[in-house]
């Protein structure tokens, strides 16, 4: 990739992405006290990876009449950044 016009579109897309991941994470989870430990009493995903695991459970199953959290949601977490 030598065009950095669209290296910059891609590095502008990967940073949305990660905060929209940190952020869900942090929104569902809240403060990094409330996270699930592992048995050494360290959290046992980051919130990044907990809020993608999101993102991408309600992406795969949008559908879901069981899932309590809807897309609308997390698009309202992205919009508070």
């Amino acid at each position: 990739m030598t065009d950095l016009d669209r290296m910059d579109k891609l590095m502008g897309l990967l940073a949305l992405a990660f905060t929209w991941c940190l952020m869900t994470g942090h929104w569902h989870y809240g403060e990094a006290k409330q996270l699930p430990l592992n048995k050494y009493l360290r959290p046992a995903k980051a919130l990044f990876r907990l809020g993608l695991d999101m993102l991408r459970r309600v992406l795969k199953n949008g559908c879901a009449k069981n899932d309590q959290i809807d897309f609308q949601a997390l698009l309202q977490v992205l919009s508070r950044t």
